[in-house]
Formats: C-alpha cells, structure tokens, sequence
C-alpha cells in the first residue's frame, strides 16, 4: 500500500553531546602514548623481565633525546609529584608500572627545585674488596690487597699452578723469580700452606693479591665474591639512607608502589689481571655491567627486589641503571646540577673500586648525591596537569564519591550504574539511559557539588564520563519525540484538514484534531490511522467530519475511504399514473451524476400536465423530455421526488372550440383538420366530375 502525502526523510539526533578529547590519566600512557605519536619516547625492543612473579604484559617505552634541545623538552613532559615530592618519569616496566627518579621537592606546585637530592654522602663505607661495589654485600669476601714497591721476593717459593688436598695447597712449577705473569705463593721458602696467596703483578711495581683457603681456587674466589647465596648480607651504605628515608616519607604510599627488579649487575665483563691464564696489567681488573642498553641482570644475586631472597630488598627502592640512563639519550634529558650515584658497579683494580656515577666511574668512597628510583604500580593515575616543570602531573590518594540520579523514570530508565557510593576518583563511569516510549533524551546534566559541569561522551546512549573528586548529580533531560503525519491520498478528497502546524514534528501524546470534507457525490466510508507498525490509533468523531486522536510516538498515517453517494428517486403523483418506468436497477440506490431516465403512461382519458424534479432541500432538479413520454435528468447527491401533475382530455365541439379562444393548440388543429378535410373533397369531386364528362 503506497501512503504518499508527504515523503520525508527524518534525521532525528537526539542531542549532540560533549565531545571532549579522550584523554587517559594512566601515568604508563603518558609515555605509551608519546611513543605511538612519534614523540620523544621509544618502545624499548629487547627482551628484559621487571617481576620474578609473571610474565612481562606490556611493553616497555622510555624517553629519549638525542640532543640538548629534545632533552630540554622532556623536561617538560616528564615531571611528577608524588608523595609530596616531585620526580621525574623514566621508564615504564613490563608489568606496566612506571619508574621515577627523585628531582627535588615541590615548590608552590611546581618541581622547579631539579637539584635536590635527598642527601649527599658515600656509596659504601670500605674500598679494599669487590664486595663493597654492591648495593648490598658479604664484608667477609675475600678481600684483594695491594702491595707497595716495598714489595720483597727475598726467600720465597712461587709456583705457576697449585693443588689442593686435605686442607693444604701445594705449589708446582716453582720459581724464585717473580714475573709478569701470575704466581702462587705461601709467603715463605715452603712451597706448602694451608692460606696461599695468587699474586698479580709487575717486579718492582705496585701489585695486588687474593688469599685463598680452603681448597678455594681463584675461578671459585670471583664467583663467591659476586655470586655467592650470601654475597648480599649486609646493606652498603647507601641503601641504608635510602631505606630510613623510605621509611620515614613513602612507607604510607606503599600501596602504589611496585616490588620491581632494581639491577645492580655484577657480572665480570672482563676479568684481566684476575685471569689465572694471565694477561695485561693495563686492563687492571674491570667490572663492567652489561653493554649500555640491555636492562637485564644475568646473576639472580644481583637482581635485587622484594621477592628475591638471594637479594631481597626491604623496602622497594633503589637506584637508577647506567643502562636505564643510557636509555634516555641526552643527559639534559635529567635535571641535574652535580653527580649522583647510580646502581651499577663500574670496575674494581688494586687501588680501589668505583661505581657508575651520573658523569663518570666514580670511587666509592667519595661523597655524591642521592637520588632514589621507585616505579609506581600499574594502573596508577594521575589527577591533573601536564607533565611540565610548572604543572606538573599530580598523583595523589583519589577521592572516593558517590553519584546521585535525578531522574524521571516515567520518562526513561538508567542502567549499568549498580555501583554509585564510594567511586573512586578518575574511575570512568559507564551508563546507558532508556528513553521511555514517546520520549527521547534532550541532554544530561552531570554536574558536582559546585554545580561544574562535567563532560561526557555518547554513542548509541551509551554515556561516559570520569568520575571527579566530588559527589556529581545526574539528571537526564527528556523530551517528547516528534513525528511526521502522512495522508493517503484518494480522488474523493476535497479536503483534509490538520490542525498542525508542521506535518513532520508533531509530538508525542498531543492532540491532533483534523477535518474530512469529501467532494461532491461521495461521502466518507471509513477512516483508519495507523503507526509505523501498521497498528491503529484509535480516534473519535461525533459527526464524521471532525476527528480527533493521540499522537503516538512514531509516524501516522490518516487512511480515509469513500464510497459515491446513493439516494432514492420518489414519484408523488395525484393517481392518475397508469405506468412510470425509471431506467435503473434500483430506484432506491441511485449513485450521484447518473443519468436517469423515465416514461410517464398516464391512464386512459389523462394527459400529463405538469413535471417537477425537486432535491431533499426543494431545490428543482432541471429535465429534458425526449419525445412524448420520455423525459431524463441527472441525479444529484440528494434523494430526489418526481412530482406529477395529470388532467382528464375532453372530447371536442368544434362550436365550443371556435367560441372559446383560450383553446390554443387545439384550435389549431381543429382548423387544419377542417381545412384538410375541404382540400381533399375538393379534389375528388373534380376527378369524378370529369370522368362523368367523358
């Protein structure tokens, strides 16, 4: 069924909302997202673990700045203040947390203050063993000594190579001599001892020396040196500031701070003069992390952490790699006025041993600064800011709040919100509002207890918004939804009123009152007014002209049907009718504009004398008569009457007809009849006269 009035197309939105920048408060997308952008961040590629307890679950991205002026502008993205103190963002782990370097207390909310560390002293307290390179150490491991040029050989037994059995070594390939090379030796004419000394040096220049007992060899001295189960027995020095500053300003943010693995890697990169094969004194004896780049330990004593019991920390702090500052390109890229300490050993000989400092490879027992590392757990946010020096991004406890639904459930339904007390802030809260039937929503109102509107996304009615540090009201504002009226169209129609002002935003429950007039010759059958769906709405009418319906909450459409009027022909007659026939089936239902056509047979000695066609409203209906009996007329919309009228015919006397001069036609025709009569009298006597003649 094709219903065409008006054929329209209707985008209806329901109301265009907040479109706000989707922006994540997750610190870890702070450098995810720089990365993905092509900004100073880099996705770090090689494999590397953060947590002995799962596999890595995200990737790792760090800042990068290849020169002064990229580093110059990590400054300002990379600045946080957290446990009211400012720091600056390094690295993400793999476990998705985030590692930050102490940069100094905040001043006025700013982390200007770059040159702060929390203190300046020693990385160890001792130098005269390897041990003392670790963040945490053994005191009892064995210890090298260097010797002065008073350095005596008078009397001694040396021997290239040694064994060991029952608690004695005894030297072998003995000399008297000391050489470059290496030599055993028990520091006498004996060339058996229960301590023998290896010895690592030049004649007459300074050299240095590891006892061994113990059936101890030189291969296994290093490892336990380094590697031993008991090689982290003691704090150094600087971790022991760095707990008891811990303890006195983080321990309350434990809760946001991940057990991470903090490297202090130890391995020998290369063991030069320690080689029991020999080799260049120049070389001294380096420990060297891993090249610069590679953020994974090799000896499980050296990743130090919480769960790590062969190098388990106290709290979860420690210091930053020279592989993580490594990472970071430019040193600009860190704020900093003078050396810090850094994790990783950097070399030990017979003067002393050095740590990796943020310049150069610095001996232990110097005094520089202290600058902690922690790595905030995954999922942690921050409230506001922008990373710069002068507003820089703010972590803090979230507030928890509660949300109020101011709604009209008549109107429409809020699901999905189960959970609205104690919300955490920054919590992106989800929602879906059902509009009732007939309505729709216009906008909402989010707003919190200062009345600040809080923005939100929509799609679909499904609404978005992140939860602020304050209780929020949300208040759905509805309207009727407004569609469109169509008529069907049919030749009948004069004419279809509506009472609307626009066909094509009519609301929802209001009241749409309209009139049908048909055309001549019809009237109105039926009305239907159907949904979308093809239901009926119902309507009401008191006289078939005006109606009047509820707009329901979709489109119309006002079907009328017509059917052509029938009325009844009557023939009112003084009873002088001998026949009337009227040419159609049924006098009674006679369709308006027929042509009707009728024969009047008066009785005998009647003629009729008068016609009249008239309507219900008296109105006269004009005829044609077509011979004697036979008359037409067009039927009208009404019932019509014929009206007859007869008189008697009287016989004629030609001396009454001539005496009265009111006869008319029949005058007339009596004189032509008589004039008739004498013409053909007239001719036949004259043809009998003249045959008589003859």
């Amino acid at each position: 069924m094709k219903r065409k009035l008006l054929l329209l197309i209707i985008i209806n939105l329901f109301f265009l909302p907040f479109i706000v920048n989707a922006k994540s408060h997750y610190i870890y997308d702070v450098l995810k997202e720089e990365a993905e952008n092509g900004g100073l961040a880099k996705e770090y590629t090689r494999e590397h673990h953060d947590s002995f307890t799962e596999e890595p679950s995200k990737k790792i991205y760090h800042w990068y700045a290849s020169n002064n002026t990229e580093g110059d502008e990590v400054q300002n993205k990379n600045n946080v203040i957290f446990g009211n103190f400012c720091w600056q963002i390094i690295r993400t782990t793999d476990t998705g947390g985030v590692k930050l370097l102490f940069n100094g207390n905040p001043k006025n909310g700013k982390c200007t203050n770059y040159y702060d560390s929390i203190y300046s002293d020693y990385f160890n307290e001792s130098e005269k063993s390897v041990a003392y390179l670790g963040y945490m150490f053994n005191p009892n491991t064995l210890t090298m000594s260097n010797i002065t040029t008073s350095f005596s050989t008078y009397g001694k037994k040396y021997g290239k190579n040694v064994t060991y059995s029952n608690g004695i070594y005894t030297l072998s390939d003995l000399s008297s001599n000391i050489d470059d090379n290496h030599h055993y030796t028990c520091e006498s004419s004996s060339s058996t001892c229960s301590t023998v000394r290896y010895y690592y040096t030049v004649v007459g220049v300074d050299a240095y020396y590891i006892e061994l007992s113990g059936g101890l060899t030189v291969e296994t001295a290093l490892e336990n040196m380094l590697s031993a189960d008991n090689v982290n027995a003691t704090d150094s020095l600087i971790k022991s500031i760095i707990d008891e500053w811990y303890e006195y300003y983080l321990l309350d943010y434990n809760d946001k701070i991940e057990d991470t693995i903090y490297c202090d890697n130890r391995t020998i990169y290369d063991k030069g003069g320690w080689d029991p094969n020999g080799g260049s004194i120049s070389q001294y004896s380096y420990l060297i992390i891993v090249s610069p780049g590679n953020l994974s330990c090799q000896n499980i004593t050296d990743m130090f952490s919480l769960s790590n019991n062969k190098a388990k920390l106290t709290y979860p702090v420690g210091l930053l790699t020279i592989s993580e500052y490594s990472l970071i390109g430019n040193s600009n890229v860190i704020h900093n006025s003078s050396r810090f300490w850094l994790m990783d050993p950097g070399r030990f000989q017979y003067t002393g041993a050095s740590v990796h400092n943020s310049d150069i490879i610095e001996d232990v027992n110097k005094v520089r600064d202290i600058k902690p590392v922690i790595s905030l757990i995954d999922g942690i946010k921050y409230v506001e800011g922008t990373g710069s020096k002068e507003n820089p991004y703010v972590i803090r406890d979230l507030n928890k709040s509660n949300i109020v639904i101011d709604n009209d459930d008549t109107k429409g339904t809020i699901s999905n919100l189960d959970n609205i007390i104690n919300i955490e802030e920054l919590t992106e809260i989800n929602f879906t509002i059902t509009p009732a039937e007939g309505y729709k929503v216009q906008s909402i109102n989010i707003k919190d207890n200062n009345d600040n509107i809080i923005e939100y996304t929509n799609v679909d009615n499904q609404y978005t918004f992140t939860m602020p540090g304050s209780n929020i009201t949300i208040t759905p504002v509805y309207e009727k939804v407004k569609n469109s009226i169509n008529i069907e169209i049919v030749n009948e129609t004069k004419d279809l009123n509506i009472n609307i002002n626009d066909l094509t935003q009519v609301e929802f429950e209001e009241e749409v009152n309209f009139t049908i007039t048909p055309i001549k010759g019809f009237k109105l059958n039926n009305v239907k007014i159907l949904d979308s769906n093809e239901n009926e709405i119902t309507y009401t009418t008191t006289d078939n002209i005006n109606y009047q319906f509820i707009m329901p909450a979709s489109d119309v459409t006002i079907i009328p049907s017509y059917e052509r009027v029938s009325n009844a022909i009557n023939v009112e007659d003084n009873k002088n009718t001998k026949e009337i026939e009227i040419e159609v089936n049924d006098a009674k239902a006679v369709v308006y504009e027929d042509t009707v056509k009728f024969t009047i047979i008066p009785e005998e000695g009647f003629e009729v004398e008068t016609i009249e066609i008239i309507d219900k409203n008296n109105n006269k209906i004009e005829y044609k008569k077509l011979s004697n009996n036979n008359y037409e007329f067009k039927m009208p919309d009404t019932d019509v009457t014929i009206k007859l009228a007869y008189k008697k015919i009287e016989k004629l006397n030609v001396i009454d007809v001539l005496n009265n001069p009111n006869t008319g036609d029949r005058v007339f025709l009596i004189i032509l009849l008589i004039t008739i009569s004498l013409w053909l009298g007239t001719i036949i006597y004259k043809k009998n006269e003249s045959k008589l003649k003859l």
